[in-house]
């Protein structure tokens, strides 16, 4: 396995697999939406349109169900023209959700598929190098993990009815887009590319 100084950085930046990395991103983030979405169907205590929030749809609550498993914030905020309603709100929904499966087991979900999608694009590509440029390598799924991050925020946003007033409910885009779209595909796709390292030896 070739040292860190074989390449320069401009080298090194060339021979990351960027495209196999925003394909594998894409791959992930649709992967754990459809993991969320199967561990609410198998979950023994939830129930879809069951909460406080009136008007919400199955899509709704799987991406602010998987955002929330990032950390990401879910925004409650007055409909425009709505005079009753109360101030922003800003939730963790996997917090606040009322699930009989235990909550890590939502966290878990997007931290495995990274990890996993950073070792899939590492191991697949055929070029020796160094431990540092597989943890970049692993890195690459944001490519394609943020923009789905960012269209998530649009997506994902719907007038619901809580009591008699009405608010719009979306991802926060501040926190969506630093833990969605970068932190989490950025460290865990980077740990997988370590991973990837090591198995190579």
């Amino acid at each position: 396995m070739a040292t860190d100084s074989a390449y320069g950085p401009g080298e090194l930046v060339e021979r990351l697999p960027v495209t196999s990395g925003a394909v594998a991103g894409v791959v992930t983030h649709f992967a754990g939406l459809v993991a969320t979405y199967v561990l609410l169907v198998a979950d023994p205590e939830f129930e879809f349109g069951v909460s406080r929030a009136q008007g919400v749809g199955t899509v709704d609550e799987v991406g602010w169900l998987f955002f929330s498993a990032h950390f990401a914030r879910i925004e409650r905020r007055p409909s425009f023209g709505d005079v009753g309603g109360a101030g922003t709100e800003r939730l963790n929904l996997v917090a606040e959700t009322a699930t009989g499966l235990p909550d890590p087991v939502f966290y878990a979900v997007p931290v495995a598929l990274l990890i996993a999608g950073g070792i899939v694009v590492s191991m697949r590509e055929l070029w020796e190098s160094s431990t540092k440029a597989h943890a970049l390598a692993g890195a690459t799924v944001a490519v394609g993990y943020f923009p789905l991050a960012a269209i998530g925020v649009l997506l994902f946003e719907t007038r619901v009815g809580v009591g008699d007033a009405a608010f719009t409910q979306s991802p926060e885009l501040s926190s969506t887009l630093l833990l969605v779209g970068l932190a989490y595909p950025l460290c865990f796709g980077g740990l997988g590319g370590l991973l990837a390292a090591r198995l190579r030896g």
